[in-house]
């Protein structure tokens, strides 16, 4: 009788132990054999959320900056793992992340300002600026008769525009001549072929007279007004140009054809 105690005594504690154990594999959970978080196994019942130690990158989540966009990472909250990918040279300019400063190979230049001095941005591109057809406009004028016309007579007086390439001594064009007025509008345009960097272009403007020479409203050793190198015209794109004792006021324009 007594043998016989001692074995349901011993059986009674086998079974303890083996519930207890199954208890504390099942993470406590009644009994059951369910995920058991920090084991260094993302099993099923588990995730980011409920166990970022096995399932979220390590302890506290994922890890932005890992180069890995992870569950939990979106492109708002970690751009560096989830946002688009950048890299220059693949033909896509990237919205807020390339410009032509960082990257000319994607993205187009937008102005002559960042193009060299001898360039201009065309169609995106910088190009040289040499060897190619302007189309040169004479625009408006307002001239400032205080006193009398240039040739001294009382009425206002007939202006017109002469452009040139004075280093060759070439007239490129001729406005018509506006007649009797302080503010002639002109809008008139030339063909230019610029075939170097130095070249000079020269605007004058003169005082149609019948009976008498045409005189220059533009007067002194300059008679004519322009730039000395027409590339920073062409960079401007437009000017303002103003005569001897701010006579008269010439605005002109240069774009590529």
């Amino acid at each position: 009788m007594t043998t016989r105690t001692a074995a349901i005594w011993g059986f009674s504690l086998i079974t303890m132990a083996f519930a207890t154990a199954c208890d504390s594999a099942g993470g406590g959970g009644g009994g059951g054999f369910g995920p058991v978080c920090g084991n260094g196994f993302c099993e099923t019942g588990e995730g980011p959320a409920v166990c970022p130690a096995d399932c979220g990158g390590g302890e506290g989540g994922p890890v932005c900056g890992n180069g890995s966009c992870e569950s939990g990472e979106t492109a708002s909250s970690c751009a560096a793992d989830c946002g688009p990918k950048v890299t220059c040279g693949d033909g896509v300019c990237t919205p807020g992340a390339e410009s032509f400063a960082n990257c000319a190979n994607d993205c187009p230049c937008t102005s002559h300002s960042q193009c060299s001095s001898t360039q201009i941005c065309l169609d995106g591109d910088c190009t040289s600026a040499v060897g190619r057809v302007y189309t040169v406009s004479v625009q408006n004028a307002t001239i400032d008769f205080t006193q009398n016309s240039v040739d001294g007579d009382s009425s206002n007086p007939d202006p017109f525009v002469r452009i040139y390439f004075p280093t060759i001594n070439k007239l490129l064009a001729t406005t018509s001549t506006k007649h009797d007025t302080l503010k002639p509008v002109w809008n008139e345009s030339a063909s230019v072929t610029v075939t170097a960097a130095g070249q000079e272009i020269w605007f004058c403007a003169y005082d149609s007279d019948a009976f008498a020479d045409d005189e220059l409203f533009f007067s002194g050793t300059a008679n004519c007004k322009g730039y000395d190198n027409i590339v920073d015209f062409i960079r401007a794109g437009t000017a303002t140009l103003i005569g001897t004792a701010d006579v008269l006021t010439l605005n002109v324009r240069i774009d590529p054809k």
